[in-house]
């Protein structure tokens, strides 16, 4: 999947995709290319669940129904983005901190969909996770969960250098 590349100051975004991606078990995550998938620990699916939760090389992102397809954008930026790209609105937003070894990520059901997404630099990363759609498609799936949920979550994923 090709995405947009871009070159020059420290505050611009390094990179940018917009795809779907397909929700399996209820999640999708992002791992660090070449990297052992981290198996999620205890707590994993406790409720109220959380946007994402995030292990070494590894960010398991929780989606309500068992299997959908999400729109996700992906941005990695040189350092934190500006305030225009962190002040839209969203339903729900989570920020946390992840370590990624590698210099690029994957993103997808087992965290292969999209590869080769890269990262300004190993190490420290501040992840700013937002979502909207989320609790619709939660009532939605109680409701009837043979309902076609594809398209109702859009997730925003934003990682740059964390300066912890």
């Amino acid at each position: 999947m090709p995405f947009a590349k871009t070159t020059g100051n420290s505050n611009e975004r390094l990179a940018r995709v917009e795809n779907s991606v397909l929700t399996e078990y209820g999640f999708f995550m992002m791992s660090g290319d070449g990297k052992p998938i981290q198996e999620p620990g205890p707590g994993f699916a406790a409720r109220p669940l959380q946007l994402c939760t995030a292990y070494e090389d590894t960010l398991y992102f929780h989606s309500y129904p068992d299997m959908q397809d999400v729109t996700v954008i992906v941005e990695t930026w040189r350092s934190q983005p500006p305030l225009e790209a962190l002040n839209e609105v969203s339903d729900e937003e989570q920020t946390v901190t992840a370590v990624f070894s590698s210099n690029s990520v994957s993103i997808g059901a087992f965290g292969d969909d999209i590869s080769g997404i890269p990262l300004a630099r190993p190490g420290r990363q501040k992840i700013l996770v937002r979502c909207n759609g989320r609790e619709e498609a939660r009532q939605q799936y109680f409701a009837d969960p043979a309902v076609q949920l594809d398209g109702v979550e859009a997730w925003v994923i934003r990682l740059w250098p964390s300066g912890d």
